[in-house]
């Protein structure tokens, strides 16, 4: 399964010594495939997920879609046929502009999954 064998990635990462560090679970920068259903556009979109930790992720879209938004997931196991399919709440939104203009933004959002855990 997945979870098992990203487990190997992770006890080789140390890149993220920062004793500074607050969050609950360390996050990983591996960049997996994610579907999610857009409910602004109406349509299935695919991205890559930016990082990832046992209780979330965080992925770039192109739609400001409000914090609170429960979206259902599909995370493409590298190893596997087989997609993990999660529910997760969008917690932070972070605009961004991409260009010289407002038309070209992005946004950067943090979700944070209901009743599954990426990692065991």
């Amino acid at each position: 399964m997945f979870l098992r064998l990203i487990q190997k990635y992770i006890e080789k990462d140390t890149s993220n010594n920062n004793p500074l560090e607050r969050r609950l679970s360390k996050r990983y920068n591996l960049p997996l495939k994610v579907h999610y259903y857009d409910p602004i556009q109406k349509c299935n979109i695919q991205t890559y997920a930016r990082n990832f930790s046992k209780f979330g992720l965080s992925f770039n879209m192109s739609n400001r879609i409000p914090e609170g938004t429960v979206l259902t997931l599909k995370i493409e196991d590298p190893w596997s046929d087989r997609p993990i399919s999660a529910k997760a709440k969008i917690v932070r939104l972070v605009e961004f502009v991409t260009g010289n203009d407002a038309e070209g933004l992005v946004y950067e959002v943090g979700l944070k999954l209901l009743k599954q855990r990426l990692l065991d």
